[in-house]
């Protein structure tokens, strides 16, 4: 981070959105030629109009904002001001990874007066206010974690409600629309957006002359003179985790993970967090998957990726192929089908590549394993956790990831101009129509840090797993015979035979009960129907249907993998098939 390169001396009181634009004019200058200013929108706007594959889910405005900022930038305008119609471009697609960031507007370090909007309160920024700081649901910010002796008397368990007197909503309304340039990253998911939002009422102290506390301790509401904090600096990383007796990883020492053993109700559970995936993260989350699970005495593993930023998925696969049986499907990749039309996505047929595989085959794990997630997990730190959900022992506990399920490029515009944007979207092959950017990760228990706990050093978000893990026995292995007296599903797919085939394969399932309605139906993995057949008057037990590998209308279909749902009035099931000539 660097120095603003014009200082603006701070002036006390409330900002119109002249005062910010002003501010924002005279603190990064007007060294951006025109026709380079030109270029660097132009380009931006053009990579995202042909290329970008995450407009589904959101209110696409992508040609209003060219016709509204064009003028504006034909015209000349400030490096800030540039930076500030840049930002605004990235925040209308509401996607982790698309933006393009002035490499001197955007790492400019935020100090006292200096009009940089942060998007979350994660990682170094809560070191520079000593308090690491997430998001209530009513719109206020708790701080989790401060360290000793923090400039501003800032606890854990304090509410920050917002700055000069106005609730933070207000506040972040009025600097939205002021349009300062944005840094950080933002989440996909609506439930992910308005986290990192709320949460950055930690990280914008700079903006305000008081921040306006409700001291935990006491329940009275303080008024924080916010020019103390200006210069501080700490160490403090926010991860919205709370120690629970395994070391955080250094990050400083571009350490992604690490691992040890907690105690909770008389029972030992397996730890480990991941940062990211990226560095030795393959190595390292093998070797705490293979030491937890080779001890017989834990009751079960607590998996913690509530701050991960991404990086590649598959270094994941080592630690995950000693956790899984079987290999699940997964995911299938998508990209746009059209340049001139924003929404039809085609297949990229890779999904055999997302396959989780066992290795080695005879390893798996089949006690309980809890699973924290959170906004602060982005890109392959969603698609790791969204993996987790295939295991038949896992739950899901905290709040949804960021839902950047895309994959994103970078190039240079000019020098000190890095644009980044997503040209591939992500679905499950058992929806292969539901674009996943933009939706939530479901999760199994919705939990948050609590003031109370954190306070006192707890992280609620932990003890409701471990509770569930040491509440609960093993899961049953999938392969012994099941208790009679338990419900076999209602419907299943159980394969096709052979797969992959050419030219023809029987399509195998299965009905519980006799008589029933059913369908079978299968589909390209752009989500089209291309085959139907309907199942009337079956009796229970097991049935083959024979595809020759056409369409319902006789065409012969193009090799490729293609999704088979089976669908009564009671349940579905789904599978894959590839035809190949």
């Amino acid at each position: 981070r660097q120095p603003a390169p014009h200082v603006v001396p701070w002036t006390p009181g409330h900002k119109t959105p002249t005062d910010w634009a002003a501010l924002i004019d005279a603190t990064w200058g007007a060294d951006v030629a025109p026709d380079d200013q030109f270029t660097i929108f132009d380009t931006f706007w053009n990579e995202v109009d042909r290329r970008f594959a995450c407009f589904d889910g959101i209110e696409d405005q992508w040609l209003d904002l060219r016709i509204q900022y064009l003028p504006e930038v034909l015209g000349g305008v400030s490096r800030g001001r540039l930076a500030g119609i840049l930002g605004q471009l990235g925040l209308s697609l509401r996607e982790s990874h698309t933006h393009l960031r002035d490499g001197m507007v955007h790492t400019t370090f935020a100090g006292r007066g200096v009009p940089l909007l942060h998007a979350n309160a994660l990682a170094g920024r809560a070191g520079d206010l000593g308090a690491a700081v997430t998001a209530r649901p009513d719109g206020t910010g708790l701080v989790y974690r401060a360290v000793p002796g923090n400039p501003l008397g800032l606890e854990p368990g304090d509410i920050i409600l917002g700055y000069d007197g106005r609730p933070w909503t207000e506040c972040l309304a009025e600097l939205l629309a002021a349009e300062l340039p944005v840094t950080g990253w933002w989440g996909c998911a609506p439930s992910a957006w308005d986290h990192h939002w709320t949460a950055a009422v930690g990280a914008n102290w700079h903006l305000f002359d008081t921040m306006d506390v409700v001291k935990h301790a006491t329940g009275q509401t303080v008024h924080l003179a916010t020019g103390v904090v200006d210069g501080y600096a700490s160490d403090l990383y926010g991860s919205e985790q709370l120690d629970v007796g395994v070391p955080f990883p250094d990050v400083a020492a571009d350490q992604e993970v690490s691992w040890g053993v907690i105690e909770r109700h008389g029972e030992s559970i397996g730890y480990v967090y991941v940062f990211g995936w990226t560095g030795t993260a393959d190595d390292d989350f093998r070797a705490a998957i293979d030491q937890l699970t080779s001890d017989p005495e834990l009751a079960g593993l607590i998996i913690d990726f509530r701050k991960n930023h991404g990086g590649n998925m598959f270094l994941s696969n080592p630690g995950l192929g000693l956790l899984f049986r079987y290999g699940p499907l997964t995911i299938e990749w998508f990209q746009r089908c059209d340049p001139q039309d924003h929404l039809p996505l085609c297949s990229r047929n890779v999904w055999p590549s997302y396959v989780i595989n066992s290795q080695p085959a005879d390893r798996y794990y089949h006690e309980p394993i809890a699973v924290l997630t959170g906004p602060g997990a982005v890109s392959s730190g969603d698609q790791v956790a969204l993996r987790m959900t295939y295991h038949p022992s896992a739950r899901l506990f905290g709040k949804s990831t960021a839902a950047a399920f895309n994959s994103p490029e970078s190039q240079i515009v000019m020098p000190g101009f890095l644009m980044t944007s997503a040209p591939h979207e992500s679905a499950r092959l058992s929806a292969p129509d539901e674009p996943l950017t933009h939706r939530e990760l479901p999760v199994d228990e919705p939990v948050w840090l609590l003031p109370d706990d954190v306070a006192e050093g707890r992280d609620t978000v932990v003890e409701a797993a471990a509770a569930w893990i040491t509440g609960t026995v093993p899961v049953a292995d999938p392969d012994l015979p099941r208790e009679t007296d338990l419900p076999r599903p209602a419907a299943a797919f159980l394969g096709a035979r052979p797969n992959p085939f050419n030219p023809v394969t029987d399509l195998v399932f299965r009905l519980q009960h006799p008589g029933d309605h059913a369908e079978l139906s299968i589909h390209d993995l752009a989500g089209r129907r291309v085959r139907s057949f309907p199942l009337t008057g079956l009796a229970a037990g097991e049935h083959r249907v024979r595809w020759d590998g056409r369409s319902d209308a006789g065409r012969v279909l193009p090799s490729g993998s293609y999704v088979i749902r089976l669908e009564t009035w009671e349940a579905s099931d789904v599978g894959i098939v590839t035809l190949i000539k």
